[in-house]
């Protein structure tokens, strides 16, 4: 029995953890699209269309070719957080409109090579579903460690 409460407690570490991290992660996305939406916007080319992946990044593989400053680059950015993308509900509008050859893209102006194609930002709940998963993990630890002694 201890083998499998160790391993129970080893799971939820995993999902404190995971849940912190995905919630850092979101929250962080959320205020660089915001920071974003001020990016210049320049004109770009569709390298490879977007794949079909359902859990997948909402790009699916997607890449896009761009200039900025004389200089070409290419990137794959579509939102700062766009896994897993059943959790947009307008992930198969957003692959519709990037089915075509050219594409709006927004460059960070301090560092070209970092794009994004739509500065919509994460829903809040995305980082709020990261700490409910850590807080719920962390609670069950707590139940686990009662249940131990």
């Amino acid at each position: 029995m201890d083998i499998v409460l160790r391993i129970v407690a080893y799971l939820l570490s995993v999902g404190v953890v995971a849940g912190l991290a995905y919630a850092a992660i979101a929250f962080g996305a959320r205020a660089k699209a915001r920071a974003a939406r001020g990016w210049p916007i320049v004109n770009g080319r569709l390298v490879r269309p977007a794949g079909r992946s359902s859990w997948g990044e909402l790009g699916g593989g997607l890449r896009y070719s761009y200039d900025c400053a004389g200089q070409s680059y290419e990137g794959g950015r579509v939102r700062f957080l766009d896994w897993p993308s059943v959790l947009w509900g307008d992930a198969r509008e957003l692959r519709a409109r990037l089915l075509r050859d050219e594409v709006e893209v927004r460059v960070n102006p301090r560092l070209a090579d970092d794009a994004v194609l739509d500065v919509t930002p994460p829903p809040a709940r995305f980082g709020w579903i990261g700490l409910g998963i850590a807080a719920g993990s962390l609670l069950l630890m707590g139940v686990l460690r009662m249940l131990a002694h």
